[in-house]
Order: structure tokens, then C-alpha cells, then sequence
């Protein structure tokens, strides 16, 4: 203890620097974030995009259910009743979200199968309330068949990298070793902040383990079962130094998971990210089925297997590239 307090004393600038640091993101994140309120269209935009994905999750799981999502289409018709109420513009998403809404309904009438009759209504009324006519030319399939991605391979970058979607319905096929040092070498050509290669690969092939570790993130609910394999990342914390690089390991995660990625694909093999939106609870538990240092920082787990021959993935739609550039 006397030795933390002199180690804090001749430290005390960089301490104060990062708690500052700290203190401005977390004063502009409750400021602008929807975590208080919503308020402004970007929040709204934010929320629904976040219930509209859900719901595309259950309506392409490989063994879905019918009439589920009660709750998320609820919350998903109040966010855009409110969201017309406002008069903001529709974009992408508010379509996506109403071609979700449409497509449960479908699903449903396809199936003889009736709607719970609260959801109908609401779901009605929403519809009801923008015109489809605005969206025909940007329309996609709510999910498409996909036959597997091994042959884009050989293909333009371009088309390699719109043919990656996140799958949630695996190959009942083994992923030998080999083959998982060959795709995570590939992704070791992700650059890294003055080439620090932070990034620490965690593969977990035992069973037990998995559905441990599944057990504890909820978002995987319905498909998790079926992985060959769950992939942990995280970064080393001791290869950064001060206050103004706190965030750098993220960074350098996140850069390394992207790469990952497109070396599964590549290599024929199917991915889903799973947030680590964790507790401090939720960090310990994993530690203890995992043992990850404590000096590492978890960032992103990833299910995988090989593809089927065919699957179901959710369309996920995009914003158009002019909404996320600026020039100057």
C-alpha cells in the first residue's frame, strides 16, 4: 500500500491526465450518447438501427420461432411512431426497419401462423404511416440465400468484401489447428500502433468451455450452440504508456478482428462478432473459465465454422456512402 502511494505520487501528472481524459469522454458521452435521453434524429436513428438487428436476428436464426421478439417490436414501433411524430427524414434504416417489420409479417402469413394480435396492430400502424415507394431502388432482400463465400477468394477485393456477412448457422465440420494457424497468421498483416501487436488470440474449441462462455454474453442466443469454435480477442495492456494511449488498444484490436475476419472468409469460414459489452461480473466469470491475464483487456468475441452450403444472413442494410464522408 505505501509503496502504490509513492508510485501514485511520482506519477501524480499522468494519473491526473488520464482521469481528465477519462472525464472528457464520459461527460461527451452522456452528452451525446441516447443513454439519458433521445432526443435528436442520430439518437433515434441509433436506437431503432439497434432493434431492427435484433430482429433480423431471430427471422434468419437456423432454428427460428414464430410470434418471438414481442418486447423489440414493441419498443421498435414506438422508436419509429415517435421517430415520423418528429418529422425527421427517413433514411436507410428507418426502411430496413419497416422491411423487417413487413417481413415478419410475411414470414407469418407464409406459414399460416397468426400474430399476436397487439403486435399486428402496431405493426400495422407503423407500416401505415411512411410510404414503401421512396425505397424501391434501395430495396434488398430481408435475408438472401448464400451459397458458400470460398469462391470470392479468388475474386476482386470489392466483391470479396461485400460478400462477407456474419452467418449464425455453421458446418457441422471440424476446423482442424492447422488450418486456424494458417487464417491467424493472415490476420497478423493488420497493422498495429508503431507495431506493437497487442492483439492476443484466444481459441476455444472445447465444448464445456464454449458453453460456459456463451452462458455469460446473451447475444448469441439461438445459434451459439452450433460454433466449432469461439475465438477471444484481447489486448496487452503493458505494451502502452501514458494517459494518451489508453485507447490505442481498441484501436489495435480492432483492426487485428477485421483482418481475422476476412482470413476466415477467405479461408471458407463462417463468422459472427459478438459485443463484449461486459461488467466487471461478466470479466471475472470469463477469467475464470479462460485464464486471460489480468493484464490483457477483452475486446470482441468471435463464433465460427465452416459455411453450409447454404444459409440464411440478414440484409443489413448501409447508409449511403455520402452520409459518413466529409469533405474539407
Amino acid at each position: 500500500m505505501i509503496r502504490f502511494f509513492y508510485v501514485a505520487k511520482n506519477h501524480m501528472a499522468q494519473i491526473l491526465n488520464l482521469l481528465w481524459l477519462k472525464f472528457y469522454f464520459i461527460w461527451r458521452y452522456l452528452k451525446h450518447s441516447a443513454s439519458i435521453r433521445v432526443t435528436n434524429q442520430k439518437q433515434f436513428i441509433g436506437r431503432i438501427a439497434a432493434h431492427c438487428h435484433v430482429l433480423e436476428k431471430g427471422l434468419t436464426m437456423p432454428e427460428g420461432k414464430f410470434n418471438f421478439g414481442k418486447d423489440m417490436i414493441i419498443g421498435l414501433c414506438v422508436l419509429l411512431d415517435k421517430y415520423f411524430e418528429l418529422k425527421f427524414e427517413p433514411n436507410v434504416i428507418i426502411y430496413a426497419s419497416l422491411n423487417v417489420l413487413r417481413e415478419y409479417i410475411r414470414i407469418h402469413v407464409e406459414n399460416n401462423v397468426d400474430v399476436d394480435t397487439e403486435l399486428k396492430s402496431k405493426i400495422e400502424n407503423s407500416l401505415g404511416k411512411y410510404s414503401f415507394g421512396h425505397c424501391v431502388k434501395d430495396e434488398r432482400n430481408f435475408y438472401v440465400n448464400e451459397f458458400s463465400g470460398y469462391d470470392y477468394a479468388v475474386k476482386p477485393f470489392a466483391d470479396f468484401a461485400w460478400s462477407r456477412h456474419s452467418v449464425r448457422d455453421y458446418a457441422k465440420k471440424n476446423i482442424d489447428m492447422k488450418v486456424w494457424g494458417r487464417v491467424i497468421q493472415i490476420a497478423q498483416s493488420a497493422p498495429s500502433s508503431c507495431n506493437r501487436q497487442a492483439t492476443r488470440v484466444h481459441l476455444v474449441k472445447d465444448r464445456s468451455k464454449i458453453e460456459q462462455i456463451l452462458a455469460i454474453h446473451n447475444g448469441n442466443r439461438g445459434f451459439g450452440h452450433l460454433a466449432d469454435a469461439i475465438i477471444i480477442l484481447s489486448g496487452d495492456i503493458s505494451v502502452y504508456a501514458g494517459a494518451r494511449e489508453i485507447n490505442m488498444l481498441y484501436v489495435d484490436v480492432g483492426m487485428f478482428s477485421m483482418n481475422l475476419l476476412y482470413a476466415m472468409h477467405y479461408s471458407g469460414i463462417a463468422s459472427c462478432t459478438l459485443n463484449w459489452a461486459y461488467t466487471v461480473e461478466m470479466d471475472r466469470r470469463l477469467r475464470k473459465i479462460i485464464p486471460i491475464p489480468s493484464n490483457e483487456e477483452v475486446c470482441v468475441i468471435v463464433s465460427a465454422g465452416y459455411y453450409k452450403d447454404s444459409y440464411k444472413v440478414a440484409a443489413s442494410a448501409r447508409l449511403k456512402t455520402a452520409d459518413i464522408m466529409c469533405f474539407y
